[in-house]
């Protein structure tokens, strides 16, 4: 960000080694204690939306098959003349 690009030019240039600042660091110890817990937190929120984004998928393929189906009932209740030729019509759309 731009706050520490002003900190880092100010601590290069030495104007704040009069007030005791040489260098700019953070501990490493809270970011080691964190990261299996954002790790697995990260991992269960992907796996709960893979399980969403499935599910969905499954209805859909079962609502397609549903409808295929009902299609051919229908098209079965067509006398044999007809049937050919309303297939050829749905075919061609």
């Amino acid at each position: 960000s731009a706050m520490t690009w002003v900190i880092n030019s100010l601590i290069k240039q030495g104007s704040l080694a009069a007030y005791g600042v040489t260098g700019l660091s953070l501990p490493v110890l809270p970011f080691q204690l964190s990261s299996p817990a954002l790790g697995l937190l990260l991992v269960f929120r992907t796996n709960t939306a893979y399980g969403r984004w499935d599910t969905c998928r499954k209805q859909w393929e079962s609502l397609q098959n549903h409808c295929l189906s009902l299609a051919r009932m229908g098209i079965s209740y067509l006398e044999p003349n007809q049937r050919e030729i309303h297939i050829r019509r749905i075919i061609a759309a």
